[in-house]
């Protein structure tokens, strides 16, 4: 009888963690949170999973969609992993950049121009992405010609 594949070991694991890392947040949220703002939590959670089954899926899909069309095979990944980074990034850098949560009396809380940098980090990412698909495209004109 052979031993069991070491990945699934380290599978099970991460299982194992995520599943206890998730158990801790909702015992923290239902024992400290309890008649307090448990209803604006639930209202807050809900109002994520809508946005994200009736806004972000259908956009991601259309997006896939339409990279699976124009796009090579070869080039897809590359450009998959570049809209996603770039899309994450954005959901996280938005609120900064809308102001959310500046208080006019404490100067320091939101002080820098994250705009800017949420451009400078996505034209890192455009770049990163072109990088990759450009060392892609290289790979396969250098193993063509070697196979020629």
């Amino acid at each position: 009888m052979s031993s069991p594949d070491p990945r699934s070991r380290w599978r099970w694991a991460c299982y194992l963690l995520g599943g206890a890392a998730a158990a801790y947040g909702l015992v923290f949220l239902v024992v400290d949170l309890l008649g307090t703002a448990l209803l604006g939590c639930a209202a807050f959670v809900l109002a994520g999973v809508a946005l994200h089954d009736l806004v972000l899926a259908p956009l991601a899909a259309l997006v896939g969609l339409g990279i699976g069309r124009r796009l090579p095979g070869r080039l897809r990944p590359a450009v998959t992993v570049g809209l996603l980074v770039a899309a994450m990034t954005t959901a996280v850098a938005w609120p900064f950049v809308l102001g959310l949560g500046q208080n006019p009396d404490n100067p320091s809380a939101l002080p820098l121009d994250y705009g800017r940098g949420l451009v400078v980090i996505l034209v890192m990412v455009a770049l990163a992405t072109a990088a990759a698909c450009l060392r892609t495209a290289l790979s396969r004109r250098r193993r063509r010609g070697a196979t020629e």
